[in-house]
């Protein structure tokens, strides 16, 4: 088996042997379409649907991809089938090229000239992708020492049609009408963001306006018991703390530090990024802002344990595993993460109008 044990055996000139072998052997087996099939045959572990390990080969599809059917829910499927990469005619390389330039923070028109697809088909992408990420980071359970804070965004209705709107459309420039609430409030929505010791870290939306303990036990399940929350000094950290069994460490109203000498600056520090990528993407849709915030946490975790060269190749493998499909038509017409009634019903204006 070749592993690293392995390759410490081997002498200098083997090694060399071996490396040139291993790079003709790439250019054979890695061409530009190849497609995504080919990786997933040899890891599918069991029915996408119900999810036994039962199941045998049944045949090829016209398109000469494997098939195969559960013995036990006799249902039909591909390798494919329910991943990222489901009726994707997109190559592998198009896909690692697409994953290396969103890890680098490149924009659509950016990635439609590297991988030469329309800015279409990449807006796409990138929502499928963000979205078979959501099922790696919500395996995430933090532990030991677990910093949290929580970070505040404006409600974006970018790409809601007019007839639908709960509000009057805002303008660009100074203008009187519907400033809206300044400071937290409802028309303000709530991520919670934490990160431990291990580098684990998530941002959640927990609702609108300031934070609760009723909308952090939405969330209890990421934090195993017996860690210790550092946090800043309200009442409902204390609180959650308590109830999820972990012992508080609290940055006193107007210190930087605990009395045990830790800080926030790692949750400080996220913040910023995700207020910068919410500039550089000229306003993230309230709609799509989970999935945003899910992809930033995976590369968090990427860029913290993964060394550069080998970043692109680790987040295929990972979302290799990920069964977490969506439709082109399912993009734009995505639930909302926030209750819009509680944010602007008070206008009556709308969706929202009175009646007569």
């Amino acid at each position: 088996m070749l592993n690293r044990e392995f390759i410490q055996k081997l002498t200098p000139v083997e090694v060399e042997f071996l490396s040139g072998y291993i790079a003709s052997l790439l250019k054979e087996k890695v061409t530009d379409d190849l497609d995504n099939h080919v990786n997933l045959d040899g890891n599918l572990k069991y029915c996408p649907k119900c999810g036994s390990i039962h199941f045998v080969k049944n045949g090829f599809n016209p398109n000469h991809r494997q098939k195969y059917r559960c013995k036990d829910c006799n249902s039909v499927f591909l390798s494919t089938t329910g991943s990222l990469f489901s009726r994707s005619r997109l190559s592998y390389n198009d896909w690692t090229s697409f994953i290396a330039g969103e890890i680098n923070g490149l924009t659509l028109l950016q990635q439609s000239v590297t991988i030469s697809r329309s800015v279409t088909t990449c807006f796409y992408m990138r929502h499928k992708l963000y979205k078979a990420i959501e099922t790696i980071v919500n395996v995430y359970k933090l532990n030991e020492e677990i910093k949290m804070d929580f970070s505040y965004f404006k409600i974006n209705l970018k790409g809601t049609k007019p007839n639908k709107m709960p509000r009057f459309s805002k303008k660009r420039g100074k203008s009187d009408k519907h400033k809206g609430i300044k400071g937290v409030s409802h028309h303000k929505v709530c991520v919670l963001t934490a990160i431990d010791s291990n580098d684990n870290c998530i941002a959640k939306i927990t609702g609108l306006g300031s934070e609760s303990v009723e909308k952090l036990s939405n969330y209890k399940d990421f934090f195993l018991p017996g860690s210790t929350i550092v946090s800043d000094s309200k009442s409902s950290n204390t609180r959650f703390a308590k109830t999820i069994n972990c012992k508080c460490n609290l940055v006193p109203c107007g210190k930087h530090l605990t009395k045990d000498g830790n800080h926030i600056n790692d949750i400080n520090q996220i913040h910023q990024e995700l207020k910068i990528m919410n500039v550089k993407y000229h306003g993230i849709s309230t709609r799509h802002l989970q999935d945003y915030l899910n992809f930033k946490c995976f590369l968090k975790k990427l860029i913290y344990t993964i060394e550069p060269k080998r970043r692109k190749i680790q987040a295929y493998l990972d979302i290799l595993e990920a069964k977490k499909r969506l439709n082109n038509s399912d993009i734009c017409t995505m639930d909302m993460p926030i209750d819009l009634y509680e944010a602007y019903g008070e206008y009556h204006y709308g969706i929202y109008a009175l009646n007569g």
